[in-house]
């Protein structure tokens, strides 16, 4: 099932148990809900890494490579 058919899903079962006194289907719900999130994290993931291996990371002034960023010491 499509993320957007789960989501939905989950909305009516919710509905459901609130206003029309069916609590049954809040096992499915969560478990829908569950699926969307273990399909979403693979791609939250994947953003997260190229975000920090692209736009923050320093690069090379004559390569354009990305470079390791330099240790700071502090004393204090």
């Amino acid at each position: 099932m499509p993320v957007d058919e789960r989501i939905k899903q989950a909305e009516l079962l919710y509905e459901r148990a609130v206003f029309g006194g069916e609590p049954d289907g809040l096992v499915a719900a969560g478990r829908g809900l569950d699926a969307v999130g273990a399909e979403l994290a693979p791609a939250r993931r994947r953003v997260i890494h190229a975000r920090s291996g692209t736009a923050t990371s320093p690069r090379c002034p004559r390569s354009g490579s990305p470079v390791a960023s330099p240790v700071r010491w502090t004393t204090g």
